[in-house]
């Protein structure tokens, strides 16, 4: 490998075998297809196009939206109802069936749509005139015939939409009258049914009040009492009531004392005679009585409570003497009389206190009376309830009746107060219930409905979007490629590696040639960034079709690898087309053919015009054709050159149509593909898998005679590149717009 410029030419950074991937350059391969790009894609190049069709279907479309878009026109009459009927501010008797004066108007409103209304409106001569040019009028106006009636009012709106104004007021005109015709009452019938109705009213009124009289009485009648004295009575049984429950309590405890005392008692033989206590001798028998406590004896003897405190008195002052003096002492045995003699007159009143306890409550007192009082008051009780219960019943639905009674009076009031109303409004009530209008509908001049400008609009928006999808769709079946962006947005990833100007159009000027050179070079250096960095490293330019300008492309490639200081070769092996041959005036010079005759190189290379760049033309010999040509042979060939030059850049057919493409791909390190703007770029996945196929690395696509601004987008016009056109050298004889240009500009 030779040492080059470190100037000119940066030092590779990237390694990659032959056989192995190179790691893609997020610039040129993205990772996902845009939806937008993809959308531009497929229109790019036919713009010019979209724009013309897009103008004459969006103008041909609205036009016809314009034209054919529904004007309707619409004719309305109002029926008012009960406009005039004060009674209707508020519901009266005669209009309570109406549960609802809304829906009394919505009543009114459907009758509008009445079949039998709309077949005599039908039969109204004024449609009649409209019969022999619109057969169908009967179904237009039984469909769109509308029938409104605005929230919270009493109005009816009859309305009709039709592209012919005098149609649409002749047909509202004629439903109304129609209307009027079947629907519109009598008044003065409908007065006189209002006062027909008000009398039955009042009558079935008094009728229910003396029903609810005699039942009333008929309730008064059942008690013993008058209703009147129901209350009295009832509170008088809820007295007795509660004083029975008090004297119910009042036993029970009596019972509980008499068990306790006697389970006492019982409890102390038991201990006393030491034996074990029967329980059948807690339980009280009917002769069991209780002993009185010291405030049942003071009941009977009030005196005994004072006579209490005189023994506690006594007691106190004996314990006090005692503690001063002796037993032998006089004081000592005078307290001591004295003491006795309070604790006996006690006693004996507490003991006649008890016998006249006992003869007071008698019976009364033992257990079995307890029991027989229990269960008659017990009784007393429940019979007090029931009564009360009953009589209950009875005064509620005696109230009820009476309710009832008062409620049937001020209706019978309202009623009567109503029949002498209608007396009064005879004369607004046979107005009517339903006002007719005094003018009748007139055509109209303003379109109720215009869909002109919304047609008109939709029309130019779907001209324009049918346009754009015709394209679209022609852009997807059809391919072409019109710009580098629509290599990008492939979701195969082709692998972009720059463009070439259309030579053939380029100006004179510094600036054209400039922005080639720039092109060409960026794309070298986009190469050298990825191929592996080692000598004679092998280079094939091929393309899908015939014509994608891979010869132009071969010659500047190598042009810009010597102008950096590589030893370039370049290899004519287009053994159909020849062009690299042609251009160069060699095509009776021995060259590749020769070569793989021969098996060893002789001086069939030549320079062109630069130190740096020789050239190996096809030769002439056609024993040697591109059906011969086996990768081993060219290989051979190859490992001939490959000490002596950097880079060795080879020109073959296209790759999808030449039979030596393949079994050259097979035999060099990276492959170049070509594609001129406007061509399919279907072909180029189908070229990079074969390529792949082969064992050779595929470096990337190039878009030949691409427009100025993908070349200005990969390229510039500065003056260090305009310095590097300028250095080129002479060129023999040649037939390169690029190189030609750039002679020219060096010159």
């Amino acid at each position: 490998m030779s040492t080059h410029d470190p100037q000119s030419i940066p030092e590779t950074k990237i390694l990659a075998s032959r056989a192995g991937s190179v790691p893609s350059s997020p610039d040129l391969e993205p990772t996902s297809a845009n939806p937008m790009h993809l959308f531009l894609s497929r229109l790019h190049g036919r713009w010019k196009y979209v724009v013309a069709v897009g103008l004459a279907l969006s103008c041909t479309f609205g036009l016809t939206g314009y034209w054919i878009a529904p004007v309707k026109y619409q004719s309305s009459s109002v029926l008012v109802i009960e406009a005039s009927l004060s009674p209707l501010v508020e519901e009266t008797i005669e209009t309570e069936d109406i549960s609802q004066f809304s829906a009394f108007v919505q009543e009114k409103a459907q009758q509008v749509r009445d079949m039998q209304v709309m077949l005599t409106a039908f039969e109204d001569p004024t449609l009649a005139a409209f019969g022999e040019d619109r057969p169908g009028f009967r179904e237009t106006i039984f469909e769109n015939i509308s029938v409104r009636t605005p929230r919270a009012s009493s109005l009816v709106i009859v309305s009709l939409d039709d592209s012919d104004p005098r149609f649409a007021a002749a047909s509202v005109n004629a439903v109304v009258d129609a209307y009027r015709k079947i629907f519109a009452p009598n008044p003065a019938v409908e007065h006189q049914a209002r006062v027909s109705k008000v009398d039955s009213l009042i009558a079935a009124s008094r009728s229910k009040m003396s029903q609810l009289k005699l039942a009333l009485n008929e309730i008064s009648s059942n008690v013993r009492y008058g209703h009147s004295d129901l209350v009295s009575t009832i509170e008088q049984n809820v007295e007795q009531i509660q004083s029975l429950t008090l004297s119910l309590e009042k036993i029970d405890e009596r019972m509980r004392e008499i068990r306790e005392q006697h389970g006492t008692q019982a409890r102390i033989s038991a201990a006393d005679e030491k034996r074990d206590l029967d329980p059948t001798e807690l339980e009280p028998s009917a002769s069991t009585k209780i002993s009185p406590n010291f405030t049942d004896l003071v009941s009977v003897d009030p005196s005994l409570a004072g006579f209490d405190d005189d023994v506690i008195e006594g007691r106190i002052n004996f314990e006090v003497t005692a503690r001063r003096f002796g037993k032998t002492h006089p004081t000592y045995k005078r307290a001591k009389m004295n003491y006795e003699s309070i604790l006996a007159n006690f006693d004996g009143r507490v003991e006649a206190a008890k016998t006249e306890w006992d003869r007071a409550q008698g019976n009364s007192a033992t257990w079995g009376g307890l029991q027989e009082k229990r269960n008659s008051l017990t009784e007393q009780l429940e019979e007090l309830i029931a009564t009360n219960t009953s009589l209950e019943k009875v005064k509620i639905e005696a109230e009820d009746k009476t309710l009832s009674i008062q409620a049937e009076a001020k209706e019978l009031a309202k009623l009567e107060s109503r029949r002498l109303n209608l007396e009064r409004e005879k004369t607004t009530v046979r107005d009517g219930r339903v006002r007719f209008p005094p003018t009748k509908a007139v055509p109209a001049f303003v379109p109720s409905s215009d869909k002109r400008i919304e047609a008109a609009a939709g029309g130019f928006v779907a001209g324009w979007g049918m346009a754009i999808g015709i394209f679209f769709l022609i852009g997807t079946m059809d391919q072409k490629t019109f710009g580098v962006m629509q290599l990008k947005s492939e979701s195969s990833r082709l692998a972009v590696l720059g463009v070439l100007p259309d030579m053939d159009h380029a100006t004179s000027d510094g600036s054209s040639i400039s922005l080639a050179s720039d092109c060409i070079h960026r794309v070298r250096g986009r190469i050298e960034a990825r191929r592996a960095a080692e000598g004679g490293y092998t280079i094939m330019v091929s393309s899908p079709f015939q014509g994608d300008g891979k010869t132009t492309l071969a010659v500047s490639l190598g042009w810009s690898y010597a102008e950096s200081g590589y030893r370039t070769l370049l290899i004519d092996a287009d053994f159909i087309g020849r062009a690299m041959t042609h251009q160069f005036g060699r095509l009776k010079e021995p060259g590749l053919r020769e070569v793989v005759r021969g098996g060893e190189l002789g001086d069939e290379i030549v320079e062109l015009g630069h130190p740096k760049l020789k050239f190996l033309s096809v030769g002439f010999d056609r024993r040697i054709s591109a059906a011969n040509l086996s990768p081993r042979l060219f290989a051979e060939v190859l490992a001939q050159v490959r000490d002596d030059y950097d880079i060795i850049i080879v020109d073959t057919g296209p790759l999808t149509a030449s039979i030596e493409a393949l079994p050259i791909a097979s035999a060099v390190d990276g492959v170049i593909l070509a594609l001129r703007r406007g061509r399919s770029r279907v072909r180029i996945s189908e070229c990079r898998d074969d390529i792949r196929a082969v064992g050779a690395e595929y470096l990337g696509v190039i878009l030949n005679y691409a427009d100025r601004s993908d070349c200005e987008r990969y390229g510039s016009t500065s003056r260090a590149s305009e310095a590097v056109s300028e250095s080129i050298g002479e060129v023999p004889h040649s037939r390169n717009p690029l190189l030609a240009e750039l002679k020219a500009d060096r010159d």
